[in-house]
């Protein structure tokens, strides 16, 4: 086996997790395997570098995802002897149900004798000079047609091993017709491999196959879950050659992979790995190993669905395999000593998705990487993705791990909450082991922030913690400076985001002091209102602009009906802004104000939009009562009436906006107002109505005592009253909105 350069690869391999196999069924036969594995050679041999760890992992696939029983020989242990000696064992001890395997990863050689094909050879770690302490591959095909098992597979990572592909021929007479083996090598028989070139230390051609049987060579138009090994043949030799060209200098041949048949049974029976514990799906497992971001963006997004499933722990270690792809490629890519190459926007892509599905999955594996994520300082990187992604995973393996992993959680929390400019008020607890990921400091982006707050919002149980800052501040003996004032606000804008997403947990709406209270109120109210403020002023601009202009031209008709043109020019400036000011404070407060005062509560309920009626009622009051002062209109004193008699007109606008406001704010349909009802629009109709013709005259007319004036000037009002209705029924909105808040409080993705 020749060395080559080694070159990163996003098909790294991913450790599996440990677990005992599966029993086989009843009457399935033993699956043995011998797996050699040689860098350590005799001095008149060059060592290897990578084909020990190419046998360790084939032994753990077999070993933990197939069942099968391993014989590891590695280095000085894989001498011929050995070899040989658990090679004729299988004669004794195999069954024709038994299943079994060869695979070898070290030199090999061919020799040429005169007029004859080249033979070859595989070099065990006690070879010498000579032929006959080497491995001829013919005598390896000749002894495993003497064995009993049924079904033999061979596979040969050396050099100059597709000489035994010239073995194959058909069943000889008097030998068994119930046996298939299959051959797998790395190249050709006068082709030099490659030691590495696969990533993580192994050689392409091990890769592929590893690959493979993870799953990758599972094809098909319905892929059943197992590889059988005419599967995984196809598998590796279609993807060793480019593999192999792309992490080779130009104009060097690829690496070309062979396999096939050495002997056949008539129902053409094949070795097949099935797995005994679960794995990730093949369609899955092809877009996390195929060379296009967007195909491993796709896959890493699939992936935040196995949350609580038994393929979680492999999904997040794919995950952190990404992320760990993508860190060696940025260094590799430097653009100067210790500076990694900014992510491109499709790599910046694949690793927010990366930890995007980390956080939802709940695996403890995933805090490491994303707390290196978030102290990314390049351009471009994604920490905004990572800190939202390590809130989540707080919350998620809590519920998945709630008996391990305090530690890790606690350190992210306090992460989490130093991007907000506030510091620990004690040391985060540090685990025994590696160091930890450097910690993140305040930024000064306001993205990064957001995003720690949102990933605060997945964790409810941390708001009684930030109240507790807020609100005192860092313990004198530890942090003798009081809280700065940015601190402070961020603090209260976090517990405005944890309040908004979960509305119905008690434990994210911790009792806070009056002035804290309120300021968590007004950052509620605008978040709550930013995704619609635009929306929300200009409905209340149009409900304000006809309102204003139904009443002004109401007065201004029964001004020009019940007075003589002279004297009806003469009080139409004044029946205008009685009408028109009005109007349009009461259209605007009454659309505006209930929406405010709601969205500025917890639960956004009938009762903090009745609020907001009543505040809006009396914007209406003073809007009925500033232009009869400013234009002095009243009860004259000569006629019996008190001085200063205009003020009359402020106490029904008190009693009309008021109860114009209460139906406003609690039965009137508006966007993002889930208590409207149908019938509100008429009873705002039938209240302006009253309210307008009845108390708005009521004082004046008692007062006063005429008739007369006391009819008059209730069907004006009255006409007014239902003009002002009319124009806030018809065009008040009423396109629904979904809400931003989520009022449960969350355990899983």
């Amino acid at each position: 086996m020749d060395s080559g350069p080694r070159r990163s690869s996003p098909a790294t391999p991913a450790p599996r997790i440990a677990e005992t196999p599966a029993a086989l069924p009843a009457g399935a036969g033993r699956r043995v395997a011998l797996v050699v594995g040689i860098d350590t050679y005799a001095p008149h041999h060059r060592n290897l570098a990578n084909a020990r760890n190419d046998a360790i992992a084939v032994s753990q696939r077999l070993t933990g995802d197939f069942g099968f029983t391993v014989t590891p020989l590695l280095d000085e242990d894989a001498t011929a002897a050995a070899i040989w000696a658990v090679l004729r064992g299988w004669r004794t001890r195999l069954a024709p149900e038994d299943d079994a395997v060869l695979f070898f990863a070290g030199h090999g050689t061919s020799v040429t004798s005169a007029g004859r094909h080249p033979e070859g050879y595989l070099l065990p770690a006690d070879a010498a000079h000579t032929p006959d302490t080497w491995l001829s591959e013919a005598d390896l095909v000749a002894h495993a047609r003497t064995l009993p098992a049924q079904r033999v597979l061979l596979i040969l990572d050396a050099c100059y091993a597709g000489t035994a592909l010239r073995l194959s021929d058909a069943v000889r007479a008097g030998e068994r017709e119930d046996q298939v083996i299959r051959i797998l090598v790395a190249g050709t028989e006068r082709q030099p491999v490659l030691d590495a070139g696969g990533g993580g230390q192994h050689s392409v051609f091990t890769r592929a196959l590893l690959d493979g049987l993870d799953g990758l060579a599972d094809t098909g138009q319905h892929p059943d879950g197992a590889v059988s090994a005419r599967e995984l043949i196809t598998f590796v030799c279609a993807e060793v050659p480019w593999r192999s060209r792309v992490r080779q200098d130009p104009g060097t041949p690829a690496q070309t992979p062979v396999g096939g048949t050495i002997q056949a049974r008539p129902d053409d029976a094949d070795l097949t790995f099935t797995p005994t514990r679960p794995r990730l799906p093949a369609t899955i497992l092809r877009n996390l190993y195929s060379p296009q971001p967007a195909d491993r963006e796709a896959a890493a997004r699939q992936l935040a669905d196995l949350y609580g499933a038994a393929t979680a722990p492999l999904a997040a270690r794919e995950l952190v395999r990404l992320l760990e792809e993508g860190k060696a490629e940025a260094e590799a890519e430097s653009v100067g000593p210790g500076l990694p190459a900014p992510p491109r926007p499709a790599e910046t892509a694949l690793l927010a998705a990366c930890a995007a599905s980390l956080g939802a999955l709940g695996e403890l594996s995933g805090f490491g990487p994303l707390l290196h994520l978030l102290a990314d300082e390049r351009p471009g990187s994604p920490r905004p993705a990572a800190a939202e992604a390590l809130g989540r995973l707080v919350a998620t393996s809590s519920a998945a791990h709630p008996d391990r992993g305090e530690r890790q959680r606690q350190q992210a929390l306090e992460t989490l909450i130093g991007l907000l400019g506030v510091e620990p008020t004690r040391p985060a607890p540090r685990a025994t082991g590696p160091a930890p990921p450097p910690a993140a400091v305040s930024s000064p982006d306001p993205a990064l922030r957001e995003a720690a707050k949102a990933g605060l919002a997945h964790v409810p149980t941390v708001a009684p913690a930030l109240a507790a800052r807020l609100t005192a501040g860092p313990p004198a003996e530890a942090h003798p400076k009081p809280l700065p004032r940015p601190a402070r606000t961020e603090l209260a804008d976090a517990l405005a985001v944890i309040g908004q997403r979960n509305v119905r947990d008690d434990v994210a709406w911790p009792r806070l002091p009056t002035l804290a209270a309120w300021e968590r109120r007004w950052h509620l109210a605008r978040r709550r209102l930013a995704p619609r403020l635009a929306a929300i002023l200009g409905d209340a601009g149009v409900v304000g602009a006809a309102a204003a202009t139904a009443l002004a031209l109401t007065y201004l008709g029964i001004t020009l009906v019940a007075f003589t043109p002279r004297d009806a020019r003469a009080f139409a400036p004044g029946a205008i802004s009685v009408g028109a000011l009005p109007g349009l404070l009461a259209g605007m407060a009454l659309f505006g104000l209930p929406r405010a005062t709601s969205a500025a509560s917890r639960f956004q309920s009938m009762r903090s939009g009745a609020v907001g009626g009543l505040l809006a009622g009396l914007v209406v009051a003073a809007a009925l009562w500033v232009p009869h002062w400013y234009l002095g209109i009243g009860c004259p004193p000569n006629e019996g009436c008190p001085p200063n008699a205009e003020w009359l007109w402020l106490v029904p606008g008190l009693v009309a906006g008021p109860a114009l406001g209460v139906i406003a704010g609690t039965v009137l349909p508006a966007p993002g107002w889930p208590h409207g009802r149908r019938w509100g629009a008429p009873l705002l109709v039938a209240v302006s109505v009253a309210t307008f013709a009845g108390v708005r005259m009521a004082w004046p007319a008692l007062l006063t005592g005429r008739a007369d004036d006391v009819r008059l000037e209730l069907g004006m009002w009255a006409l007014g009253g239902l003009a002002f209705g009319l124009a806030l029924a018809l065009l008040w909105p009423t396109t629904a909105e979904t809400s931003t808040d989520q009022p449960t409080r969350e355990g899983g993705p």
